[in-house]
């Protein structure tokens, strides 16, 4: 009798001990569960709110360049597109290498680069290109794009210095100086663009050059190479068929035979490039 009591006992021991431990409180499956869904839904709201954001700027980024850039959603007038007319200054090397060379045909191309030479500069390249214009603050050259033994700056190297430095808020940028310019293969250089391009350089240093005799004035000269230029880098190529701007000219001469104005082939072209609303 004794025996089977203890053996019950023991056996309900036993079952005690492998019984497993009741937990004060379990969370039910479905809370975890709903728990699991409302977190996966937060983050893909985060996600989306922040590519939203970034999305946004980078509209607006894209909408700020385009401001600045040849490419337009939205008719605007073209007087809104500012171009810049930039002086640029001799850094100090070339300003000692140059000071010693003083002739009448410095002094006139310093002249077209005064104030009131760029006064009438502006006036004219209005008359043909019904833009915006703004007398910038004058840019120093750095020293290192000139050229001493040669006594000139490379065109090249200060365009791409330029295109770098011109204010971005600026729809394109002309910088005149009147040291003289060059590229390899090429003894000097009236003026600098690149097709499309936002900036060009300009230089007056060779225009006073038989002025007496030409049919063209320096002044003259100047304004159809800025002209010129200008029209590069709104889209324009050379012209060599027709009475224009746009002729290539690489010597006074040709120069002075160029027209000043654009055919209407080249205006049409103008439009379709910048499609704004052109008062001309």
């Amino acid at each position: 009798m004794n025996s089977t009591v203890e053996s019950t006992a023991q056996a309900a021991s036993y079952l005690d001990q492998a019984r497993p431990a009741i937990l004060p409180w379990q969370t039910p499956r479905w809370i975890s569960v709903l728990l699991l869904v409302l977190a996966c839904a937060v983050l893909l709201l985060a996600s989306f709110l922040g590519g939203y954001l970034a999305g946004r700027q980078a509209i607006l980024r894209h909408y700020a360049t385009l401001v600045a850039t040849h490419e337009y959603y939205l008719p605007v007038d073209s007087r809104q597109l500012t171009v810049a007319i930039v002086p640029l200054a001799l850094g100090p090397k070339a300003n000692q290498a140059l000071s010693a060379r003083t002739s009448c045909a410095t002094t006139a191309a310093a002249q077209l680069i005064s104030a009131d030479g760029l006064a009438g500069l502006t006036a004219d390249l209005a008359e043909l290109y019904p833009l915006g214009y703004r007398l910038a603050e004058p840019l120093t050259i750095p020293d290192d794009f000139f050229n001493a033994q040669r006594q000139q700056y490379r065109a090249d190297q200060v365009l791409n210095w330029l295109v770098k430095t011109a204010d971005r808020a600026d729809f394109r940028s002309v910088g005149v100086l009147s040291s003289d310019i060059y590229i390899p293969d090429y003894n000097f250089l009236f003026g600098l663009a690149r097709t499309g391009g936002n900036s060009c350089i300009v230089s007056s240093a060779r225009l006073s050059v038989g002025a007496d005799t030409a049919q063209l004035s320096p002044e003259q000269r100047w304004h159809s190479i800025v002209r010129h230029e200008l029209g590069h880098t709104l889209g324009l190529q050379h012209n060599e068929t027709e009475q224009s701007v746009m002729v290539y000219g690489d010597s006074l001469a040709a120069l002075d035979q160029q027209a000043l104005t654009l055919s209407a082939a080249e205006w049409h072209k103008l439009e379709q490039i910048h499609p704004v609303i052109w008062h001309r």
